[in-house]
């Protein structure tokens, strides 16, 4: 029985290291009515309907504001664990003002 090269295993376990449980998650924010404008711990990420990459590794919780004139604004914080999949969506229905 021959025995594995160490650099494979350092291979190896940096691979799976990386591959399973990435902190970033790209997010398909979208509003009813839509147009509204994204934004991530307060700067500005696009409008709705837009994909959002959100690293959360850099903060553990990130704070989702969704704003369009003549609207409530609507806001959420998120976590990680929150967020399970890779290509998740949200829908945000903004009330008039």
């Amino acid at each position: 029985m021959s025995a594995i090269p160490p650099v494979r295993i350092s291979a190896l376990l940096l691979a799976l290291a990386l591959g399973g449980c990435s902190s970033v998650r790209l997010i398909d924010i979208d509003s009813k009515p839509a147009g509204a404008s994204i934004y991530v711990n307060g700067e500005k990420k696009g409008t709705t309907r837009g994909k959002v990459r959100i690293d959360f590794k850099s903060a553990g919780r990130v704070m989702v504001q969704i704003v369009k004139a003549r609207y409530k604004p609507v806001f959420q914080y998120w976590t990680l664990e929150e967020i399970p999949d890779e290509d998740a969506k949200k829908l945000f229905v903004l009330e008039p003002d």
